[in-house]
């Protein structure tokens, strides 16, 4: 982590490096029949997420890219488009989504590790007009999309399973998010005392689950940006 110390550091490069090679193992071990059952998102077969990660790895690349090279280039031409990219990706053989996925993992990558210290405050849009991702934010943002999506997968690993400084960093930003306020073993959310460990309040608090694992009076939650 960027800083160990810090129970809400942001992930770093190394960080990225281990979730991406956690991620492609699961990805690379998964019986080929099991692509097309359904992942925890609704409407979502474990294709359509490894779709949605593999797309979401270019269009990372193709926007920190066009910086570097000093044009504006959004992440997705428009929330249509991704969404018909990710149908259209997911309807492709278990062995093209593997390697859509090995291929998309070396590009964002690359990409990622050219954003330098200065160019952290820079950013780039999600899609034109839309909001936008701090550069100094894109290896964190990036790390989410692959340890959260892993776990959406439902072929065994689970919140869990999410290194500890990876579980923190989660649970912070999103409680932060959420306006939560951290008390001894849990999180006071909209005046609830909610109480369990890092991974399970951070699953709960991003909109996974029903929250297992946790006690208290659990309050309703919104979509989570």
């Amino acid at each position: 982590m960027a800083n160990a110390s810090d129970p809400g550091a942001r992930p770093d490069l190394t960080d990225l490096d281990g979730a991406h090679q956690t991620y492609l193992a699961r990805v690379m071990s998964m019986p080929e029949e099991s692509f097309g059952g359904p992942s925890l998102l609704p409407g979502w077969t474990r294709a359509h997420v490894i779709a949605h990660v593999a797309n979401h790895g270019l269009g990372v690349r193709r926007a920190v890219d066009a910086f570097q090279a000093g044009r504006e280039v959004a992440l997705y031409d428009s929330t249509e488009a991704r969404d018909a990219d990710i149908a259209r990706i997911a309807a492709r053989s278990p062995a093209q989504l593997r390697e859509l996925s090995e291929y998309a993992i070396r590009e964002v990558t690359g990409a990622v590790s050219t954003i330098r210290p200065e160019q952290a405050a820079e950013s780039v849009p999600r899609v034109p007009g839309g909001p936008r991702f701090p550069l100094g934010e894109m290896v964190s943002f990036r790390t989410r999309e692959v340890l959260i999506h892993l776990a959406d997968l439902d072929i065994g690993y689970t919140p869990g399973d999410w290194p500890t400084e990876f579980a923190d960093y989660l649970l912070a930003a999103a409680a932060d998010d959420r306006g939560a306020e951290p008390i001894p073993g849990g999180l006071l959310v909209g005046g609830s005392e909610v109480r369990g460990d890092p991974a399970a309040l951070a699953w709960w608090l991003i909109g996974r689950g029903a929250g297992e694992g946790l006690s208290g009076d659990l309050p309703e939650l919104g979509s989570w940006r």
